[in-house]
């Protein structure tokens, strides 16, 4: 029986969801966010937690989103998600914007991995 992790890092497809380690870690740092944010009773603190974590999580997809509508292309992924996500964020459903994008991300890194 193999070591398994060995057989970890031998895997291609663990090797590449670790190696951008910058995504892996704004996916964590946002889950992180997200519990802290359930956990708070309602208040401020409650929403700043909750766009703390939108804006970790969702900050590449945003600043894509604009670069892409100068560029001309307007319905890419990056903006329907923004549109969708910032009218969560505008109905004031925190939590939905920021699972969302979350989600997004996540299948962004498998979407790569599987890729590379």
């Amino acid at each position: 029986m193999k070591n398994s992790l060995a057989t970890r890092q031998n895997n291609p497809i663990i090797r590449s969801l670790f190696k951008d380690k910058r995504r892996v870690t704004m996916i964590m740092v946002t889950i992180l966010l997200m519990i802290i944010a359930v956990l708070l009773p309602a208040s401020p603190l409650k929403i700043a937690a909750f766009v703390l974590a939108y804006l970790v999580i969702g900050h590449p997809v945003l600043f894509d989103s604009v670069k892409n509508i100068g560029a001309g292309e307007l319905f890419d992924e990056n903006f329907l998600m923004t549109v969708a996500t910032v009218g969560a964020l505008l109905l004031q459903q925190y939590p939905e914007a920021v699972a969302v994008m979350l989600f997004f991300e996540i299948g962004e890194l498998f979407e790569d991995a599987a890729i590379s």
